[in-house]
């Protein structure tokens, strides 16, 4: 009997798609059986309840940046990996920690920590500044309303 639910399990698991929202029934229940007994259906609800959440996350507004813009770039076709000029800007400084709320939305962040260290990509976006992105402290009435049917 128990197999009959885990391969219920794994085959709603894989009916999981992310440009199909998730019915709230199908998180319901990925959701209860974070606790179910077998520890295969655990890890099946964790993985699925995971991809639920990836799914609802808000899109957040990227920017082009040149990384190049304070010096030039490098001949085509070299790489000089390690601390240059042109990644100086990207690397933690002490002497430039912003002290004021100007200076911290003015800061920009790479959230691929492996750009710049070999060569830059050929177009490279970073998150725009937090007064443009979306408000993350929400009331219930500015979530999504699929769950309202539960």
């Amino acid at each position: 009997m128990w197999k009959f639910s885990q391969y219920a399990v794994e085959l709603l698991t894989l009916l999981l798609r992310h440009d199909v929202p998730t019915p709230p029934v199908a998180v319901e229940l990925f959701v209860s059986n974070l606790i179910h007994d077998s520890l295969y259906i655990r890890k099946l609800s964790t993985a699925s309840v995971s991809a639920i959440l990836k799914q609802q996350k808000k899109k957040h507004k990227k920017v082009v940046v040149d990384p190049y813009r304070s010096v030039p770039p490098p001949p085509t076709g070299t790489f000089l990996p390690g601390n240059r000029p042109d990644n100086d800007w990207i690397m933690y400084d002490s002497s430039r920690l912003p002290d004021n709320q100007e200076k911290w939305e003015a800061m920009e962040f790479g959230d691929k920590t492996h750009w710049g260290y070999y060569c830059w990509p050929k177009e490279m976006k970073i998150y725009a500044q937090y007064s443009e992105q979306p408000k993350l402290d929400r009331v219930e009435s500015e979530l999504l309303d699929i769950g309202k049917s539960m």
